[in-house]
């Protein structure tokens, strides 16, 4: 890990324009994901291990890939993807109920969307 740092701390590191611009899209397509999420727990359908997957993803995006170029949505997004991880370590251990699961993801989704409008296309 310290040489990761030394590395990227003497020779800066900057993504790719069209990957940059990918994971961008990749952000401002969750909330609709999160809608797919909502609408299965819903129907009584929990799929924790799904959720989990895009609560990494979205952490990994905003500790890693879109802090330089966007350090106020970068910020947004690695407060909501440690609220998001919270609920999900929190998940494994105990099965949600209903409502707390849908309660949890719709609060995730709205505070996304409420970041994605707020800077618009980061």
């Amino acid at each position: 890990m310290s040489t990761i740092f030394l590395i990227t701390h003497f020779r800066k590191f900057e993504i790719d324009p069209s990957y940059h611009d990918q994971l961008v899209r990749r952000v401002v397509a969750m909330p609709a994901e999160l809608d797919g999420h909502l609408e299965r727990l819903q129907n009584n359908s929990f799929h924790r291990l799904d959720l989990e997957k895009l609560a990494y993803e979205l952490r990994i995006m905003a500790f890693n890939s879109l802090v330089p170029q966007h350090p106020r949505f970068a910020a947004g997004l690695k407060e909501i993807s440690l609220d998001w991880r919270r609920h999900v370590l929190r998940w494994a251990k105990n099965t949600p109920k209903k409502d707390e699961a849908m309660s949890a993801v719709r609060d995730v989704r709205e505070r996304l969307a409420q970041l994605i409008d707020k800077y618009g296309s980061p």
